[in-house]
């Protein structure tokens, strides 16, 4: 029985927080992937609830940083459409 790990690298610069970069450039279904491997690593570690509070920890931060509202207003949160997969993704992962 084997592990093989298969790796892709890229050449970009590097950019900093909510920088318009980082919006146009996201791959909503990779962004998942990766914390779905770190979630997983986390739970042959880890307690399952602490996974749980781990990803919504991470979701809350995303929203926080990524996410427009009006203060005191949640009806007015939205995402940008570049983003707008990603909730879903961790919301059906932390189902499972």
């Amino acid at each position: 029985m084997e592990i093989r790990k298969r790796v892709t690298t890229a050449a970009r610069r590097w950019v900093g927080n909510n920088s318009s970069e980082i919006t146009t450039g996201f791959d909503q279904e990779a962004a998942a992937s990766v914390v779905a491997g770190l979630a997983i690593h986390k739970a042959e570690r880890d307690l399952a609830h602490d996974v749980i509070r781990w990803l919504d920890k991470m979701l809350i931060s995303f929203a926080s940083k990524f996410g427009d509202c009006v203060l005191e207003d949640p009806s007015t949160f939205c995402l940008s459409s570049n983003f707008s997969l990603y909730p879903q993704f961790m919301y059906y992962l932390r189902r499972s």
